[in-house]
């Protein structure tokens, strides 16, 4: 996996290194956890790791409320943006 990856490095390229050991590290995660190594599947599952991360860091304590009427209010409050993409920052 980490020599594919070094293939795709050019001299003098430039990288964003962020992004390419995000990916790595998502493929090699998927492949150590789940026994998979299909790229588009180990990105999708970071991309839902990543917004649960998000839900669970706006919701805190109230993630775990036994009121019903929390719960519709939780489902509408993260709903992601149309606009949304994995890895961007606001």
């Amino acid at each position: 996996m980490s020599d594919e990856l070094l293939r795709e490095w050019q001299p003098g390229q430039v990288r964003d290194l962020n992004r390419d050991m995000t990916r790595y590290m998502l493929r090699l995660t998927s492949r150590i956890l789940f026994g998979i190594d299909q790229t588009e599947l180990a990105y999708h599952i970071g991309e839902l790791t990543e917004r649960w991360v998000e839900w669970n860091h706006k919701l805190g304590p109230a993630a775990f409320s036994s009121n019903p009427a929390s719960q519709s209010s939780t489902t509408t409050c993260c709903r992601r943006p149309k606009n949304w993409r994995w890895g961007s920052r606001r």
